[in-house]
């Protein structure tokens, strides 16, 4: 009897020629050895269906599905998971990657823990070796810690995951509950993120990150996600999240209870595009209108349940504004309201105002943001401060700092965190761009926050001796920049532009051009051991970020600031490299 496939692996794919290898290389780096993949492809109009034959044309475990008709992706993932015969099964998208064995990893918590499925934390992939955490601050915390989940509370808290393709389920799970996403929706992983977490009676989640999702520079090739100003995608907004009440009043009978904490972010999703536009300089009134019209279709046709939500407090107060000004017509204050910011600002007045112990931690929980201060030697050690909110400081128990290496291949540093004066020390970290993601508790709750996305006031942050230049790109935090001084400096004409590196410690093996357009890199030639040559003729049109390869594997972006001061051809190479970057126009 013919042993059972471990993984399937549905991999969505339209249009997505130049970054589909990696997504591939990047499945066989998992540490599973019976594994299936399925390229569904929507009728692509590049050269997808060439590179995919030519990637696994001595790949037996991959195998191409094409299309007849475009469909999208909700079709395509459901021709995968149908297909699949593997125990656990994945749906991942054509452009972005899997670290390096989260597949592995998830599959491990599952049969530890018993659950149906497991999740891990998602990062953005910027320029295609820079990373960064995912936008909403929700969505990392809660991969603060391990975690099962088999409440209705605490799947509340997990509802705000951000999709699919961070995720691992058990096939039989998927098929038995017929759990699929839904066709002719362009937003249609929320839905079956929904289905699935309701119905599920255990869901693992785990701390380590597992996916990058790609965030393109090529505005030809914007992911939905990225439209959210189309009323196109405004109005799939609205038809996802009607799927979703669907689900919610579908499952509500069958248990007998509604789960009105699971709906807070799903509201935060829905409203997008409305916050977008009204953070606009100026509005189009017709279209502002237009767009109210559709969010009030929704919102009237299950005017109860809002109102109950409403009511129990489980919408957060800028959407909250918006349902009521929506369901009661009133456009006019949408455009009149103050941003998000004196909201919040609002409330935290409230606070300290507030004498009641749980209003003023719930407070703590929602409006807690901290950034970097200031870095500062002492004695051999060199630290980072970080501020809090006075009003919560004496809530909040800082237990670590991640820091996460924002150039691939990423690498992950866990430090201690000073409590008493707030601080943490960055001395050892190797040079790179640098993350740095808090987890903290307040109470007996555990998250995880992103250092800098927040409305305090900070200074951008700068350190420097005899050695290191460390520099913070804005206000109060991420990225961090840890360089060495004076590594590199331009010889030669400005034809062929040479570059000297000071390499006495061997700590770098090779230099090369990423084009972040076309996902490509440019090798410079190595005249000597300590001499580099490229010719701006070689490299391809548009932005080509310049990065220093390691010897431990890690990557390093090549910022100007690493250049001497001393050499006359920096004044030819003011204006065509900028930062790290060279933008080629032709």
């Amino acid at each position: 009897m013919a042993k059972q496939v471990t993984l399937s692996v549905t991999v969505l794919s339209f249009n997505n020629a130049q970054y589909i290898e990696d997504c591939l290389a990047s499945i066989e780096k998992q540490g599973i050895d019976s594994y299936e993949v399925f390229i569904v492809d929507d009728c692509s109009s590049d050269n997808s269906i060439e590179v995919i034959k030519n990637y696994i044309a001595d790949r037996p475990q991959f195998h191409l599905i094409e299309k007849t008709e475009n469909s999208g992706g909700a079709v395509s993932s459901q021709i995968g998971v149908e297909r699949s015969t593997g125990k656990y099964c994945s749906i991942i998208d054509s452009d972005d990657i899997i670290a390096d064995g989260a597949y592995k990893q998830l599959i491990k918590r599952i049969e530890e823990d018993g659950s149906d499925f497991a999740s891990g934390m998602p990062l953005i992939l910027h320029s295609g070796y820079l990373y960064g955490f995912m936008p909403n601050e929700k969505e990392t915390s809660v991969f603060a810690e391990n975690t099962v989940i088999s409440d209705d509370k605490a799947k509340a808290k997990f509802s705000c995951v951000f999709s699919y393709w961070n995720c691992i389920f058990k096939t039989e799970f998927l098929k038995k509950n017929d759990i699929h996403m839904a066709s002719g929706l362009l937003i249609a992983d929320r839905p079956f993120l929904f289905d699935a977490i309701y119905k599920a009676d255990r869901i693992s989640l785990d701390h380590t990150v597992v996916y990058y999702w790609r965030k393109k520079n090529n505005p030809k090739k914007q992911s939905i996600t990225d439209q959210k100003n189309e009323y196109r995608v405004i109005a799939d907004r609205c038809d996802s999240f009607e799927t979703q009440v669907r689900i919610t009043l579908k499952n509500t009978e069958e248990k007998g209870s509604l789960n009105l904490g699971m709906w807070e972010n799903s509201f935060e999703r829905l409203f997008y595009p409305l916050t977008e536009l009204l953070r606009s300089e100026k509005i189009d009134r017709d279209f502002f209108t237009v767009v109210c019209d559709r969010y009030r279709f929704l919102l009237t046709e299950y005017a109860g349940l809002f109102r109950q939500l409403l009511d129990a407090g489980h919408i957060a107060t800028l959407h909250a504004f918006y349902t009521v000004c929506l369901l009661t017509h009133d456009y006019d204050a949408l455009l009149n309201i103050a941003d998000e910011e004196t909201i919040l600002i609002k409330l935290r007045d409230l606070a300290t105002e507030e004498d009641k112990p749980m209003f003023r931690e719930a407070m703590c929980k929602e409006n807690t943001k901290m950034v970097m201060q200031r870095v500062a030697a002492e004695g051999d050690n060199v630290y980072v401060y970080v501020m809090v909110p006075n009003d919560y400081k004496d809530l909040i128990k800082v237990n670590s700092v991640t820091a996460i290496s924002r150039v691939y291949k990423m690498d992950r540093y866990e430090l201690d965190f000073d409590n008493d004066r707030f601080r943490f020390n960055i001395k050892d970290l190797p040079e790179s761009i640098y993350y740095f993601n808090l987890s903290y508790n307040i109470g007996e709750e555990s998250y995880m926050q992103e250092m800098g996305r927040s409305p305090l006031p900070a200074p951008v942050l700068f350190y420097e001796d005899d050695d290191f230049l460390i520099t913070s790109n804005r206000n109060g935090g991420n990225p961090l920049t840890i360089m060495r001084k004076n590594r590199y400096t331009f010889v030669g004409d400005s034809k062929r532009p040479r570059i000297f590196v000071n390499n006495d410690d061997g700590d770098i093996d090779r230099l090369f051009f990423y084009n972040v357009i076309d996902n490509r890199e440019s090798e410079l030639e190595r005249i000597s051991d300590d001499i580099y040559q490229f010719g701006l003729n070689d490299l391809p049109e548009g932005r080509n970020v310049l990065l220093a390869k390691h010897g431990n594997g890690t990557i390093s972006t090549v910022n100007k600031a690493q250049f001497t001061n001393s050499a006359n051809h920096m004044k030819a190479y003011e204006k065509l490299f900028m930062a790290n970057v060279i933008t080629i126009i032709k």
